[in-house]
């Protein structure tokens, strides 16, 4: 009798981890100057988080695994105005966030 309420305790506890490994959610989007130009290697983080990447050559980039919710991205690059997005992750969606589209040069 005490196998069977173990094993359907380690059952319906293996369900509950399954079910919280699974509402994340990822963002893509790219990084662009104000003549729409990639700003490859820009910075991209979720402020608030440790999570964050670089654009790739392209001005593209993707956070993968992000738990669901609203979260403000920040893209940063020598020589620009740092720019901020709001972005809504929903579960198992690859949500679409492009920033930087207006930023100016610091550097006039």
């Amino acid at each position: 009798m005490y196998f069977k309420v173990f094993c359907a305790l380690i059952y319906f506890s293996t369900l509950g981890a399954i079910g919280a490994w699974a509402q994340t959610g990822s963002i893509t989007g790219m990084v662009t100057d104000e003549t729409n130009d990639p700003l490859s290697g820009a910075n991209i983080v979720i402020l608030g988080t440790d999570i964050g990447t670089a654009a790739r050559e392209d001005g593209k980039f993707t956070l993968i695994n992000i738990p669901i919710g609203v979260y403000t991205l920040k893209a940063s690059f020598i020589g620009f105005i740092e720019s901020e997005a709001v972005v809504e992750v929903v579960q198992d969606e690859e949500n679409s966030r492009d920033v930087f589209t207006d930023g100016k040069s610091t550097t006039g």
